[in-house]
């Protein structure tokens, strides 16, 4: 019986762990929702834009985006404190 409580909580408080993140875990989603964002808004813009213009713009987007998956991993990495380098490129 005791085995079984034992297991329980072990499974339910690693279940929980998985649901709700840590606060370095947050604020790395935060800012790679924001990455996410920017490389869609700037694959439309790419689509809008005159056709030999779309590889320079996607390569671009994309480009910054890396940058930016870069800083997200920076902010998770040295959280509470604000990265090194505290704006994204």
């Amino acid at each position: 019986m005791r085995k079984l409580i034992v297991l329980i909580l072990f499974t339910s408080s690693t279940a929980f762990a998985a649901v709700h993140p840590t606060r370095a875990q947050a604020a790395y989603l935060d800012e790679h929702d924001k990455c996410v964002s920017s490389l869609r808004t700037a694959k439309k813009d790419a689509k809008a834009a005159p056709v030999d213009r779309r590889k320079t713009l996607l390569d671009a987007a994309k480009q910054a985006y890396r940058q930016c998956e870069e800083h997200a991993h920076l902010v998770w990495k040295f959280y509470p404190q604000p990265p090194p380098s505290s704006s994204p490129q």
